[in-house]
């Protein structure tokens, strides 16, 4: 018998509130956050007032695909940039070349991917220190919540 390793709703719903506390603590655009889990299914949501309509599936899309490419898709994002991967070629339409889309590992499970945490609604990333957090970066501060729930361990 094997288990399947997965955030608990506890643990997604922290990191969704750290990231919106953020997000509204800079008074910048609203954001989409999903986060889902080893199993691919969602596991908590939340999209602030206003945001773009389009950011909502992109939240989605985006963590789901740090958690099938096993790695950030800020990663992605710059393959393309770098003229080294054509993102629309992909034949799953939910994978996406948008940063924003973080993996979650747990050192409890010896570093096992237990989730992913995606953010739509501002740019990828920052492209200088003194723009708010965007999409890349609030996702790595929900990832910071999750490490602070385990005790300072990922």
């Amino acid at each position: 018998m094997f288990t399947i390793s997965n955030l608990s709703l506890q643990e997604a719903v922290e990191i969704i509130k750290k990231i919106e506390s953020v997000a509204v603590e800079h008074e910048y655009l609203p954001v989409a956050i999903a986060v889902i889990g080893s199993d691919q299914g969602l596991i908590a949501f939340r999209a602030m007032d206003h945001v773009f309509p389009v950011s909502r599936k992109l939240a989605i899309k985006k963590a789901w695909t740090a958690l099938m490419g096993a790695c950030d898709t800020l990663y992605w994002q710059r393959q393309e940039e770098q003229g080294k991967l054509v993102g629309r070629n992909f034949a799953n339409p939910d994978f996406t070349c948008f940063g924003g889309g973080v993996v979650i590992m747990d050192s409890r499970l010896s570093g096992s991917i237990i989730g992913a945490i995606g953010v739509s609604g501002r740019n990828s990333s920052r492209v200088d220190e003194d723009e708010p957090p965007q999409d890349h970066e609030l996702a790595c501060i929900g990832l910071e919540a999750f490490t602070y729930l385990c005790g300072g361990q990922q």
